[in-house]
Parts: structure tokens; sequence; C-alpha cells
């Protein structure tokens, strides 16, 4: 039924979903590699706003966004020509609100991707795993994110790169010929 949906509008999707209290567990294609794009944005907010909460850190810290340190991207501190010195409350609005790779970074290095990992799986979400990929400055396409099976092992590549979107098509087509590739090297 959900692929019959899909094709009616001529579009393709995953869907994975799972009764909390049973267990019980349906889907479609859930074991296909998919992108996540800037989704991944909210553990590393969650992150930080339990660090500021317990007081590891203040949110009103400044922090020195170098211009030859920026991602790939158009708005926010990616945007900016200069050095620019901001609160870890103001980037993380600007990660939040206009998408900035660059002010994301910035939050990732200060509460540690290990951290934002570790926080993932106390929470249950075991296999959802951020892995850093650096892009500074071209169009390789953003700094921080991933691909993740919704049901199944992790597995993690640069979503947003020039290789990303093609490491996952060569994925799919291995999978269906009955073979896998390791994807994330």
């Amino acid at each position: 039924m959900l692929q019959e949906i899909f094709e009616a509008v001529g579009a393709r999707g995953f869907v994975h979903v799972r009764d909390l209290e049973s267990g019980a567990e349906t889907g479609l294609d859930s074991d296909e590699l998919v992108v996540l794009a800037s989704v991944f944005k909210i553990p590393v907010l969650l992150e930080l706003a339990r660090r500021a909460a317990s007081g590891q850190l203040s949110l009103t810290e400044r922090v020195r966004v170098l211009a030859s340190e920026h991602a790939f991207g158009s708005t926010g501190t990616s945007a900016m020509m200069d050095d620019a010195e901001l609160s870890l409350r103001d980037l993380a609005l600007l990660m939040m609100s206009v998408s900035d790779n660059t002010a994301t970074d910035v939050i990732i290095r200060r509460v540690g991707l290990e951290a934002i990992n570790t926080t993932l799986a106390e929470l249950g979400l075991k296999r959802t795993v951020l892995v850093a990929i650096a892009a500074r400055s071209s169009a390789r396409g953003p700094s921080m994110s991933e691909a993740i099976q919704p049901r199944g092992a992790p597995r993690s590549i640069p979503a947003g790169s020039r290789h990303g979107a093609r490491s996952i098509r060569r994925e799919r087509r291995a999978r269906r010929r009955g073979r896998s590739r390791d994807c994330s090297s």
C-alpha cells in the first residue's frame, strides 16, 4: 500500500515504523540507506542544551568562528567573509533557523561528536550515528552529514558531498545485484 501511494505521486519513499509498546514493526525499504540532510542538527542542538542545563557550558560563551574554517553553505556564518565571534546561543539559532553548516561544525567541536552519539544511544537511538565529514569552503557540500539505514546496522557517508549521493546509488545497485559494498570509504 505505501509503495502505491508513493508511485501515485511519482516519488520514492522510505519508511520504518515501530510500535513502542509491542515492538511490532513495518516499513517500506527499511534497510535502504537514507540521507538525513540537516535533520542531524537536532541531536547536535539537544546535546548543546543538555550540556547547558547541566552547567557544563554556558550558552552565552563566545566562540571565534574563523573565515578560513567555513563550511560549504550560503547562509549564516558560512556566508561571512571575515572572522566572527558569536555566542553558542547565536550559533545554535543560526544552525536551526538558516541551517548554517559552519555554526553546526563549531557547536559539534565544542560539545564533541562522541558526546552527541552517546546521548543518542542513551535515548535508545543506538543505530543512529553522526560522523564528521570535513568539507572546507568548497563545492563538495555540507561539512557534517550522514546517511543511516532506518533499520539495521548504521552506515555513515558524506550525504551532501559530490560523492555522497553517488555512494548511496552504488550501494542500492549493489544490493539489487545481490552483493553489498561498504560505501563509507
